[in-house]
């Protein structure tokens, strides 16, 4: 998918166009055909080496390993840092004990 910049909360466009890619796993309860489902985790990091290597950078909300120090690497001098720092200070203002927090977003998101 190919999209322009916008200054929704989180973005990861840039002020160019930009090209979208999403890896997606299955998930199913029950094994199919009987046999184990491999593990996403190995191609999910193959995939993201091989992004970080073009320059690409992960939607803040989508499956990654990096934390929020990475990624205020990756996009510090991209419109997208002000976007995910905005976010950050409405998070801050609306939940400041991190009652809807997790592992996930303290890793993503600091704290």
């Amino acid at each position: 998918m190919f999209q322009e910049f916008h200054e929704i909360y989180g973005t990861v466009r840039r002020e160019t166009f930009t090209v979208h890619l999403s890896v997606v796993r299955f998930v199913c309860v029950r094994r199919p055909y009987g046999r184990s489902v491999p593990s996403y985790e190995r191609l999910f990091a193959a995939v993201q080496a091989v992004m970080l290597k073009s320059a690409g950078k992960p939607h803040w909300g989508k499956t990654h390993n990096l934390t929020f120090s990475q990624l205020s690497t990756l996009y510090d001098s991209d419109a997208s840092n002000m976007q995910l720092r905005r976010f950050i200070h409405v998070r801050n203002e609306l939940d400041p004990q991190r009652m809807f927090t997790n592992d996930y977003l303290r890793r993503v998101l600091g704290d």
